[in-house]
């Protein structure tokens, strides 16, 4: 926008506005690989029903090829802070190679997603703050919302000035959009020519299949929708390089609103943290015998094992979350200097987070003791999982009271380890396993083949033992019908190798090629042999 300024020569303007974007040979040469990554994103994750499995792997190891590439052609080194959180993007998009958990893995692609966006802020040095804080929440909503959607036109921006610079590039930009703009009328006349005749229609089906042209349509829809998904991968990495947007939110503004809200005096807070403290008392001065009970195994005579377990137990987690909550609130409201902590707030939250962690215990007591009379479930390790994590990190805020140190970087590494961690496990395997192998010593009544149904292919090996070994004709039947259902093996499999996983892939050849070690291998020869057992009973 061009305007006249009286301090000026006649004729002299000067230009408004937001200056253009520059695009060096880096900058350049990314806008392909992002369209490329736009392109895989659906062909490799989408298009098969956003099935997760190797398409995702592949995918986050291309994205973080060309990332590497872009950042060290435009100087940018990654620190070893980098090179860890690269690990962690790397390790947790290799999980969706091993096994097909959908439930874990959907959690598995947030996570992912988060933790590449994260490598990206701190590889470029666009963190909130210069360390692992608890400003990540800041830095998660800086590069999933603003920085990408704030950057969203520097793809075709990049794209154009690529194409204008030359005379030979202006043409080849010009063709493509006059081809894309006909493309349809042009499926049409073919449509139509191929219905007026039959020797018309035979030479296209056979040009088609010879030049494998049959998924063209398919190619060029996903290249389409691609495009936004590689304008958003394009603003996040070009807008950290660059330092576009990236200051939009910053420490001091997230630490200024803070303050803001610091408005409740002391005495507003102790007292009501003085009613929770004492209520926890009384409920553990009243019920202390009963609820301590699962620690020594004991079962109050009017309860069955399941009834006890489940008493209270969804309540306790409530309790726990809520103090939680509550702990966060009472910090964030409470009127202080800085970062000050009076001796009467110490207390009386430390006091608070040590019942808590009496209440976890007490529901994983209660949880294990479950387990012990009626075996594993996925939702009973998930919720053990939780339950764990919940009393690590109330046990390093109980530790914060006593000696004060940088609590936010722990917990944040204690819930991406344990994470990580949770999604190499082979939950389905280790539920399968242990509920077969404690049912054949006599230690479970019967086996929930209902459950063992629903868990995915990493259960196929234990139920193949089961059907080989059962003497029972009933329980032999129902462990062929765990066994056909597990991992949905009543549909077709897909053939497109982006679905591929360890764990469910009925290519024996290639499972038993690869070197995990001797025991992954026994495990990957068992999953073979159940997938041979499959096609015999089918």
């Amino acid at each position: 926008m061009e305007t006249i300024n009286q301090g000026l020569m006649p004729g002299e303007t000067i230009r408004t506005g937001k200056p253009p974007l520059e695009f060096s040979k880096a900058d350049k040469g990314m806008t392909a690989g992002m369209l490329a990554c736009g392109f895989l994103f659906w062909e490799w994750i989408m298009a098969n029903g956003g099935q997760p499995a190797l398409g995702v792997t592949l995918f986050i190891a291309v994205l973080c090829a060309f990332s590497l590439l872009y950042y060290r052609q435009a100087g940018i080194r990654p620190s070893p802070a980098g090179f860890a959180a690269l690990a962690a993007v790397c390790l947790s998009g290799a999980q969706f190679t091993l096994f097909a958990t959908m439930d874990l893995q959907f959690f598995n692609f947030l996570f992912l997603s988060s933790a590449f966006l994260y490598w990206t802020a701190l590889t470029s040095g666009t963190r909130l703050t210069g360390r692992l804080s608890g400003y990540i929440l800041g830095d998660l909503f800086n590069q999933w919302l603003i920085v990408p959607f704030s950057n969203f036109a520097a793809l075709p921006a990049g794209i154009r000035q690529s194409l204008k610079g030359t005379k030979k590039g202006r043409e080849i930009f010009g063709a493509a959009v006059g081809f894309l703009i006909f493309l349809p009328v042009l499926l049409l006349v073919i449509s139509l020519l191929s219905g007026a005749d039959d020797a018309f229609s035979d030479f296209w089906n056979n040009l088609v299949r010879h030049l494998m042209l049959a998924d063209l349509g398919t190619w060029l829809l996903e290249f389409i929708l691609g495009i936004p998904v590689a304008c958003y991968l394009y603003g996040v990495l070009y807008g950290n390089a660059r330092k576009l947007h990236t200051g939009n939110l910053t420490h001091d503004g997230i630490a200024a609103g803070l303050r803001k809200l610091r408005v409740a005096p002391g005495a507003a807070l102790y007292a009501p943290l003085a009613a929770f403290n004492l209520l926890y008392l009384l409920f553990f001065i009243a019920l202390g015998g009963y609820l301590f009970s699962a620690f020594f195994g004991d079962l109050p005579d009017t309860m069955t094992y399941a009834e006890y377990a489940r008493k209270g137990f969804f309540e306790l987690c409530g309790v726990a979350a809520i103090n939680l909550g509550v702990l966060a609130l009472v910090y964030t409201l409470m009127k202080r200097e800085k970062d000050a902590r009076p001796a009467p707030l110490r207390f009386l939250t430390g006091l608070m987070s040590a019942f808590t962690l009496l209440l976890v215990a007490t529901a994983m007591s209660k949880m294990l003791l479950y387990i012990a009379s009626y075996g594993l479930t996925r939702l009973r390790v998930y919720t053990s999982w939780f339950m764990l994590l919940l009393f690590i990190a109330f046990l390093l805020i109980a530790l914060w009271h006593v000696r004060r140190f940088d609590l936010s970087k722990p917990l944040i590494l204690v819930f991406a380890i344990a994470f990580i961690a949770l999604t190499y496990a082979n939950t389905d395997g280790i539920i399968a396993k242990y509920n077969i192998e404690r049912h054949a010593a006599g230690e479970l009544a019967s086996l929930d083949y209902y459950a063992l149904a629903q868990l995915s292919d990493a259960a196929a090996p234990y139920l193949f033992e089961v059907f080989e070994n059962a003497e029972d004709p009933e329980e032999k039947a129902q462990a062929r019908l765990a066994l056909l259902c597990v991992g949905g093996y009543g549909y077709a499999y897909p053939v497109n190798p982006s679905v591929f996983d360890f764990a469910g892939s009925k290519d024996s050849d290639i499972i038993q090629q690869r070197p995990f070690g001797r025991h992954f291998n026994e495990w990957n020869r068992q999953t073979a042999r159940a997938d041979a057992l499959r096609a015999a009973v089918l």
